[in-house]
C-alpha cells in the first residue's frame, strides 16, 4: 500500500472554440509553456501550445504574444548549484544494491580462488597434489562450504579422483547449479545493472565482459582450460576491484559496497580456517592450500621463509592487520565505515552492527595465538579456536 498514492482526477481548464455548425462550444485544454536558457538567466518564449479535446477529436494550435507586452522582469536568474561532497540523498534501493554488489563481488571472488585451488590440486599442480589425503581433505573442504552434502563428500573421496573431478565440474559448469559460475556470475551482473547509472563506462565494460564468462564454457575440456579460465575471471574481478577502489568517491555509496565486501571476506576465511585448522594431527598440506585460498601464500613466505606452521597462518590470517586479507583487517574496515554513516538520534550511542564489530574486534585482539593452537581435546579438536571462530561467523551473520 505504501507504494501507491490516491488523489481526484485533475480538472483541465476550459477554453470556448469555434464549431462550423453550433458556434461557439466549451472543451478542456492544455497550455505548454517554453523557457530557453540565455548566458544569464533562463527567459520566457513569447507563446507556446494549446492542445484542446473536442468531441471532433484534438486540436492542436500555436498560441502567439506581441514581444512589445512581454515583462521581461518575470525572467527567472539561474542559481548555481552549491557544492556537495556528501550522498546523504542516497535512496535506500541503491543502497541495498550497492551493499549487495559488494557482497556478491567478493563470495564470487572467494568461490573462484577455491574451485582454482581444488582444480589445481586435482590436476597435479599443487603442493598437496601426491598426498593420499588430499581427496578426502578437499571434498570436505566443499562440504563445509555447503558445495556438497556430508555424505555426498565422503562417497566421492572413497570413489576416487575422477569422481571428485566430475563432480567439482558439474558445480563448476551446471548453469542450474546455484553454486556454479553461471548463477553466481547472473548474480553480480543482475545487481550491477540495477546501480548501472553511478557505475563509470570502464566499470561497466569490466561487468559485461565478467558475465560472458560462462559463456565460454564451451571452450573448456581440461582442468589445464579450467584453471585458464579461472585465472582470466580472477583477473576480471581484480580490474573491478581496483575500478571501485581507484575512481569511487567515499561516500556512503561506496562505503556501503565496500562493507559488503568486507564482510563477505571475513566469513570466507572464517570457514575455511575453521575447516583446515581446527583438527589435529594436520593434515599434510592443508595450511599451504588454506594460504593460497585467502591469497596469503607469497606474504607468509616472505615474512617466514620456512613452511607454514598453526601458529603462523592463524596469526597471519585471523589477526595481523597489516595482512589486507585477514579478519580482523575486515572488521576494522568495517568498523570506520559504520561511525562514518548517519546513526539518526542517537549519534553517540553505539549500534547493535557496532557492538557486534567491537566484541569481534576486541577478541581478535586479545586472541592468544600459540593457545589457540596448543590447546587440542582428546577427540583431535582445537577447541579454543573452534569456538572463537564460530562465535565471529555468528557475530558477521548477525550483521547481515
Amino acid at each position: 500500500p505504501y507504494a501507491y498514492v490516491g488523489r481526484e482526477p485533475i480538472e483541465l481548464s476550459r477554453v470556448p472554440y469555434w464549431q462550423q455548425d453550433n458556434g461557439w462550444k466549451s472543451a478542456p485544454m492544455i497550455l505548454r509553456l517554453f523557457v530557453g536558457a540565455t548566458e544569464n538567466c533562463y527567459q520566457e518564449m513569447p507563446g507556446g501550445l494549446a492542445r484542446v479535446a473536442t468531441p471532433e477529436g484534438d486540436l492542436s494550435k500555436d498560441v502567439w504574444l506581441s514581444l512589445d507586452r512581454i515583462d521581461t522582469r518575470t525572467a527567472l536568474p539561474i542559481q548555481p548549484e552549491p557544492a556537495k561532497r556528501s550522498d546523504r540523498d542516497l535512496p535506500s534501493r541503491t543502497a541495498d544494491d550497492l551493499f549487495w554488489l559488494g557482497r556478491y563481488l567478493e563470495r564470487t571472488e572467494g568461490a573462484v580462488r577455491l574451485y582454482r585451488s581444488l582444480f589445481r590440486n586435482l590436476g597435479g599442480e599443487g603442493e598437496i597434489s601426491d598426498q593420499p589425503i588430499t581427496l578426502a581433505m578437499l571434498t570436505r573442504l566443499l562440504a563445509s562450504m555447503d558445495y556438497l552434502s556430508s555424505h555426498r563428500a565422503r562417497r566421492l573421496a572413497n570413489e576416487g579422483r575422477a569422481a571428485v573431478e566430475q563432480q567439482l565440474w558439474n558445480i563448476l559448469f551446471d548453469p542450474e547449479s546455484q553454486d556454479g559460475l553461471a548463477k553466481v556470475l547472473a548474480h553480480v551482473h543482475r545487481t550491477a545493472e540495477h546501480i548501472r547509472e553511478r557505475l563509470s563506462r570502464d566499470l561497466w565494460r569490466l561487468f559485461e565482459r565478467l558475465s560472458e564468462v560462462p559463456q565460454l564454457r564451451w571452450r573448456v575440456h581440461d582442468t589445464a582450460d579450467v584453471s585458464q579460465l579461472l585465472d582470466d575471471l580472477i583477473e576480471k574481478l581484480s580490474a573491478i576491484n581496483g575500478q571501485i577502489h581507484e575512481n569511487m568517491t567515499r561516500g556512503y555509496g561506496w562505503r556501503l559496497l565496500d562493507g559488503g565486501r568486507r564482510l563477505e571476506r571475513g566469513r570466507f576465511v572464517v570457514r575455511v580456517v575453521r575447516d583446515l585448522c581446527t583438527r589435529e594431527p594436520q593434515q599434510l598440506g592443508a595450511l599451504s592450500l588454506l594460504l593460497d585460498v585467502c591469497d596469503s601464500g607469497i606474504t607468509h613466505r616472505t615474512r617466514y621463509q620456512t613452511n607454514p606452521s598453526v601458529n603462523t597462518v592463524l596469526d597471519l590470517l585471523l589477526v595481523d592487520n597489516s595482512n589486507p586479507r585477514s579478519v580482523i583487517h575486515q572488521v576494522d574496515t568495517l568498523q570506520r565505515h559504520f561511525q562514518t554513516m548517519p546513526k539518526g538520534e542517537l549519534d553517540d550511542a553505539l549500534s547493535d552492527a557496532e557492538r557486534l564489530l567491537l566484541a569481534t574486534q576486541s577478541e581478535l585482539a586479545l586472541a592468544d595465538i600459540d593457545k589457540l593452537a596448543s590447546v587440542i581435546s582428546k577427540n583431535g579438536l582445537r577447541t579454543h579456536l573452534n569456538r572463537m571462530l564460530k562465535r565471529i561467523e555468528q557475530n558477521l551473520i548477525n550483521l547481515q
